[in-house]
């Protein structure tokens, strides 16, 4: 559980690394740091996508579905959002 969130971290600090070894070849062209950090940013987010997924097993899944459609309907009419009958 913790391990993939520290190898999430440890993927971000690699893509740093990375862009830092290359600052020659990077430049003034901020597009290609970004470019470079891009595939870094997506493997370290799917790594942390995945970390919760052992501690929230079915039940709490469901569990949890009630509350947080009632908190999103909460959100969006604070926003202004009048959600249509569905009737």
């Amino acid at each position: 559980m913790a391990s993939q969130s520290l190898a999430a971290i440890g993927v971000l600090v690699l893509g740093g690394v990375v862009v830092l070894l290359l600052a020659g070849m990077i430049g003034t062209h901020a597009w290609r740091a970004a470019l470079l950090g891009v595939p870094f940013t997506v493997v370290a987010a799917i790594l942390g996508v995945q970390g919760p997924a052992a501690r929230f097993g079915r039940k709490r899944r469901e569990a949890a579905i009630a509350p947080l459609r009632s908190r999103a309907a909460d959100i969006s009419a604070a926003l202004g959002y009048n959600q249509p009958d569905s009737t």
